[in-house]
């Protein structure tokens, strides 16, 4: 547990930037450290549960930006201002005969 408050002090810190995707790769790199030194699964799965029990709470704390560009994320088809232009284009590049369309 000890392990868990120190990945989540510089992620805390981090995200007062506000630094959403920073605090994330933190919180991930962390965790992966964590299963790497052999942490048991079911501290793992405890952890993951009690991250996905405070997830409403977490979501009330975010700025509308930061929400936006999650749900974004999800979802690029459902971005009315067009921040989601590079997913949309990556998707059709990736498409069945797209190898060789012109990159740009």
């Amino acid at each position: 547990m000890f392990a868990a408050v120190l990945i989540a002090i510089p992620a805390i810190l981090v995200k007062r930037q506000p630094d959403l995707g920073t605090a994330l790769l933190l919180i991930a790199s962390g965790f992966f450290v964590l299963y790497l030194a052999g942490l048991s699964w079911k501290i793992i799965v405890g952890l993951v549960a009690v991250a996905a029990a405070a997830a409403p709470v977490l979501w009330t704390l975010l700025h509308d930006y930061q929400r936006r560009r999650i749900l974004t994320f999800i979802d690029p088809t459902q971005d009315p201002l067009g921040a989601a232009t590079t997913p949309r284009r990556r998707r059709s590049r990736s498409a069945p005969g797209a190898w060789s369309a012109r990159v740009g």
